[in-house]
Formats: C-alpha cells, sequence, structure tokens
C-alpha cells in the first residue's frame, strides 16, 4: 500500500494568481481599516453632541437655582429675572 500526500500549490510573485490574492488582502485590510475608524468617529461625534447637550442643561439648571436662591434671599425678583431670559 503506498501513500501519496499532495501538498497544496504555492504561489509564487511571477504567478497572476499570487497578486491577485495580495491585492484582495490589501483592499481586505483598506475596507475593514476605514469602516473601523469611520463607526469610531461616528460614535464618538454622537457622544460628545451629548456630553454639550448635558452640559448646556446642567449650566442653564444651575443658574435657575441661583436665580431661586437669590429670589428667596429677597435680593432680586425672580419674575425680572425669567423675564430676561425670554
Amino acid at each position: 500500500m503506498k501513500l501519496s500526500i499532495r501538498t497544496p500549490r504555492v504561489n509564487v510573485p511571477g504567478n497572476l494568481s499570487f497578486w491577485k490574492q495580495v491585492f484582495m488582502m490589501i483592499l481586505g485590510t483598506t475596507i475593514s481599516l476605514s469602516l473601523t475608524l469611520g463607526v469610531a468617529a461616528l460614535m464618538e461625534s454622537k457622544q460628545r453632541q451629548k456630553d454639550r447637550r448635558l452640559s448646556a442643561m446642567m449650566v442653564m439648571s444651575n443658574i435657575e437655582s441661583f436665580a431661586r436662591t437669590l429670589a428667596v434671599g429677597g435680593c432680586v425678583n425672580l419674575q425680572s429675572i425669567v423675564s430676561l431670559s425670554d
């Protein structure tokens, strides 16, 4: 009984199939990198936008609480502060 083992065919640089494989690897790597970086940039942009909105809401809340504190202390009429913000 004789066993024969077939070795896979090795693509050498002179073979057209080799260059096709190299091109496909480069193309696949380029596409995956651009998708990864693009999605990361979009997610970061959305998070920055949420953070800006949260910061603005916190500032507005602080201004409102400060105005209420002044109104309770009798220093300023709260209605005048509210009318200034409109």
